[in-house]
């Protein structure tokens, strides 16, 4: 753990998959235990990319389970987690103002060609934050996806100018 006492801010780092829901569970648990609560989650990782890109028809299976494990379950799984501490809380007479923001993409709400799974996951990201959202709108947790569009960089683009 990294601490700033001038700045009044602590750092902390965790590793897990957050696909697997032993370790988003463990990961959310050992947020908790180091800073005594949670009060926002930001679903930013996402699957590397390599097999899943081409023709949709051409994609491995595993490749389209791989990014939609990453994407998807695992944005779920970490914003089941979060969400079980934030109704606890909550629930012993907390007022609570938690927010969850999904970090989607242009790509949930619009397909591109060789972007099969991507855009299934993103999609699916942009649908499971509309009905947390309505899920949890009276229960004091926000939900929000921001759906950034593309940007090129070298991950994104393959044999791109550089």
């Amino acid at each position: 753990m990294q601490q700033r006492p001038s700045e009044g801010r602590r750092v902390v780092a965790f590793t897990g998959d957050i696909a697997s829901e032993t370790d988003a569970e463990t990961l959310v648990a050992a947020t908790i235990d180091a800073f005594g609560k949670l009060d926002i989650l930001v679903n930013n990782a996402g699957a590397l990319h390599d097999a899943d890109r081409g023709p949709s028809w051409e994609i491995p299976v595993e490749a389209f389970d791989e990014v939609l494990a990453v994407n998807a379950r695992g944005t779920f799984l970490m914003s089941r987690f979060a969400t079980q501490h934030f109704l606890a809380r909550a629930r012993s007479g907390e007022a609570i103002s938690t927010r969850i923001i999904n970090i989607a993409s242009g790509a949930g709400k619009r397909g591109f060609p060789d972007r099969a799974g991507y855009c299934a996951s993103k999609f699916a990201v942009v649908g499971l934050t509309q009905t947390m959202a309505q899920d949890l709108d009276t229960k004091g947790v926000t939900v929000n996806a921001v759906c950034p569009g593309m940007i090129q960089t070298a991950r994104s683009c393959s044999g791109c100018a550089r």
